[in-house]
Parts: structure tokens; C-alpha cells; sequence
């Protein structure tokens, strides 16, 4: 009997989700290499559609793969799993693909990835998952507990609780429904080469369609389906893709041109680039990172965006910075964090995120905080900013710091779009889908 071959999707999809799950490498790098590698422009498609919904899912597919195997999926090699979740996925969230279609191209990877035995649970666990049934159970969960919010939401269960301690019930629901949304794709106008009436213009004779961001003069998102970083504008520097969110973390530093300013964890360049445009390329920005790679990221984004006064230095930035970066008029402080408020946008974290990693971010958080804030001339602006929605790593990691520094207070004289996300301690925080931004956390603190 000839051998049956496999769909090249669907098993480029399997490898994607499989070193996902052991750690190997990160989905988004994955995708854009195993997408530039597909066939088509469908393949491709169907190819993110697939990994990015079965990560998007996996508590629920878990939960209910649970109810229909009586082998419990830990004891299943990597492989039998995820072709387990992707099947499953298709049955359950993909009306356009037949069931058939679905359990038949499953065994055909079960066997090539497996043997024949796995290759039989596969067909009798997928044959017998029947759409309707598996998604009434998912909607009965009940919602006054996190146990049944993580399956029904697919959050991991600590994750639930942690949003709950900090938010509250209802505003966990709704950040969980949030999280599970696909977000837009947004792009910072570059004012150093045009603004945005000319980039739509741009943009719309290259084929593509965009739209302006009420919230800021400077946003733009792009229709889905779209591939900016492919164009001929994105070459030319006249964007940077970002979220809208985290451009208001440079407007909340109220930069001028002729300003120096220390921006601590620059990498990839983003807000240090933005800064540029901003301070009308005009005064110096010091732009650090402990990593050469993102450094080279720096200087390649400068390069492209014409950010002439971005210098970038390998510095670890918890080490004393004074001698070289002291007396800046403006100091920010983008510190690395769980990432808890872009999950929707970065679905693998669920799952790569536990919670013992976050006291050790907490502690380099403030490391950073403390070393950069050394650096601030009196009467300067600190922008202390994360992408996490943790309170620990947030609000309360900020009012430590200002419990050991009387010389520092917060400013809450944010722009006028960010009014009201101020908490009642002076800082904004925007939690998941607020205005489909991303979260975002920004402390604004002046040196007296």
C-alpha cells in the first residue's frame, strides 16, 4: 500500500506548535520563517490560522481532549498532543474545513509522527468529538471560579488568579474574552520622513489599505490580512509598526528638542526612534541594551527611520550608570516583564510564562528603576513603563520606589486620550482591549 502523504500545512503547523511547546524557539519567529518557506499566499494563511488558534485555545482543547481520551495527554509524546489540539481545533473553531477532512489528515500525521497504535487513539479520540456537543459543555462552565474560567477562557489557572487578585472578577472576564481576540495591526507615522495624510496615500498606491487611529495623529492600522513589513514604505522608513499603547509611553516623557535622554532598555528601538521624531531630530538619545542583537535592531530601525541622534551602547542597566549618562533631561525606563497585558498578541506566553518567573522580574525591574532614576537631573521627567498588567510589577513596585526616594513624585499630567486610564495613585494603566490597544502600564515621576 502506497505511503499517504501528509498536507504540508498542516504538519508545518504540527513542528510549529511542537518547539513551541518545548521551548525551542519563539511562535512568531517560527511562523515568519515556516510561512516564507509555504507554497502560497493560502498556505501561509492557513498555516498561521492553525498555530496561532490551537495556542489561542489550548486550555479548551486540553480540557476537552481530557473528556474524550481515556489516555491522559501528558503520558502522549509531544507529537500526539499537538496533532491532537490541531485536529480538535479544526472540528471545534473551523466551520470551512469538514470533520472528515480534519480526523483523516490527523491520522495521516499520527502515523507519519507516531505508530499505528497512536494513530488509532487519534482517529477514535477525533471521530468521536462532535462539535456541538464539546462547545455547549464549554459555554455551561460556570464563571464564579478560576478553575472553570481557565478552560473556559483557555488562560492556565495561576494566570486567572493572579488577574483576579489584582482586577476583580469582572474585569478578569473581560480582560480573559479580551485576550482571546485578534489584535489589530498598528503603525507609528514617522514625522522625520512624512505624516499621516501622505502615508495612506502611500500606502493606498502600493495596494494596501489603512486607516487613521482616532486616538493619536500619529497611528495608522492596517486592514487585516495585510503584510507591511513587506512594502516598499516600510522600507523607506515612513513607519514602524507598534501598538498605539506604547507609543503614548514617549509622549508622557514630554521630550524637547535639544533634550539628552537616557532611554535604559531600548531594544529593538521603538520608543527611542519615536523619541527622535518627536525632539525633531535635534539633542542626543543614549540608547541602551545588555543584548548586541537588539542593539543591532536599534541602530538598523535608526538607520531606516532616520533617527540621527540615537546612539546605542551595550550597558547592563543595573549596574551604576552615572558616569557616563548622568544629568539627562529625561530618562526612560522600559523595563522587561511578563508581558502579561499583550498576550493577545503573543498567545504562546500563556503557556511559556509560569509563575515563578516573575519575582525574579520584579527585583530586576527595580534594579533598573534605581539605576536609571540616578541618572535624571532635578526638575527632569522618568517614564517607568511595562507591557504587563500585574500590579506587582507595576503600581506597587513604583510606590516602593517612591517610599525610598522623597526627592521623586509622580506627574500625572499624562496626554489628555490617556485621562482616563490614571488610577487613583496617579499612574495609567490600560488593561487588554481598552480601545483595542494593548495593556500597557506608564508611571510618569518628576525629580525634585
Amino acid at each position: 500500500m502506497p505511503k499517504q502523504l501528509v498536507d504540508p500545512a498542516r504538519e508545518q503547523a504540527l513542528k510549529i506548535l511542537r518547539k513551541t511547546e518545548a521551548a525551542l524557539s519563539f511562535t512568531k519567529l517560527l511562523l515568519a520563517s515556516q510561512e516564507e518557506a509555504a507554497a502560497s499566499d493560502l498556505a501561509r494563511a492557513f498555516i498561521h490560522q492553525l498555530v496561532m488558534g490551537a495556542l489561542r485555545t489550548r486550555g479548551t482543547l486540553d480540557w476537552a481532549l481530557s473528556r474524550q481520551s481515556t489516555t491522559p495527554l501528558e503520558e502522549l509524546s509531544s507529537w500526539i498532543r499537538n496533532i491532537l489540539r490541531l485536529g480538535l481545533y479544526q472540528i471545534l473553531y473551523l466551520d470551512r474545513v469538514p470533520k472528515s477532512a480534519a480526523v483523516d489528515e490527523s491520522v495521516k500525521l499520527a502515523k507519519k509522527y507516531g505508530h499505528a497504535g497512536t494513530a488509532g487513539l487519534v482517529n477514535a479520540v477525533l471521530r468521536n468529538s462532535h462539535r456541538e456537543e464539546l462547545l455547549r459543555a464549554v459555554d455551561a462552565l460556570p464563571e464564579d471560579n478560576a478553575a472553570d474560567l481557565s478552560v473556559k477562557y483557555s488562560h492556565p489557572q495561576w494566570m486567572v488568579e493572579q488577574f483576579i487578585q489584582d482586577w476583580g472578577s469582572e474585569r478578569t472576564i473581560t480582560i480573559l474574552k479580551n485576550n482571546n481576540k485578534m489584535p489589530p495591526l498598528s503603525a507609528r507615522v514617522n514625522a522625520l520622513r512624512t505624516d499621516r495624510r501622505k502615508l495612506l496615500e502611500q500606502l493606498e498606491r502600493e495596494g494596501v489599505q489603512a486607516s487613521p487611529v482616532p486616538l493619536l495623529e500619529e497611528a495608522v492600522e492596517f486592514a487585516a490580512g495585510a503584510t507591511p513589513w513587506k512594502l516598499p514604505a516600510h522600507e523607506k522608513g515612513l513607519f514602524y509598526l507598534q501598538d498605539v499603547s506604547s507609543m503614548f509611553a514617549s509622549y508622557c516623557l514630554d521630550v524637547r528638542p535639544g533634550h539628552t535622554v537616557l532611554d535604559a532598555c531600548a531594544g529593538p528601538g521603538g520608543k527611542a526612534t519615536h523619541l527622535a521624531a518627536l525632539m525633531r531630530n535635534q539633542g542626543k538619545i543614549n540608547a541602551l541594551d545588555v543584548h548586541e542583537h537588539r542593539l543591532g535592531l536599534i541602530r538598523e530601525n535608526a538607520a531606516r527611520l532616520g533617527a540621527a541622534i540615537v546612539e546605542t551602547k551595550e550597558q547592563d542597566a543595573t549596574e551604576d550608570l552615572t558616569p557616563l549618562f548622568s544629568g539627562a533631561d529625561r530618562v526612560l525606563a522600559d523595563v522587561p516583564c511578563s508581558g502579561l497585558g499583550v498576550i493577545r498578541r503573543r498567545v504562546d506566553l500563556k503557556w511559556r510564562l509560569r509563575p515563578e518567573q516573575i519575582p525574579a522580574l520584579v527585583e530586576l525591574q527595580a534594579k533598573i528603576l534605581e539605576r536609571a532614576s540616578e541618572c535624571l537631573k532635578p526638575g527632569g521627567l522618568l517614564v517607568y513603563s511595562t507591557c504587563t498588567i500585574a500590579k506587582r510589577e507595576n503600581e506597587r513596585l513604583v510606590e516602593g520606589f517612591l517610599s525610598r526616594h522623597s526627592r521623586f513624585e509622580v506627574d500625572p499630567h499624562v496626554p489628555k486620550p490617556l485621562e482616563k486610564y490614571l488610577t487613583s495613585k496617579g499612574f495609567v494603566q490600560i488593561l487588554p482591549g481598552d480601545e483595542n490597544m494593548d495593556g500597557f502600564f506608564i508611571a510618569r515621576l518628576r525629580r525634585l
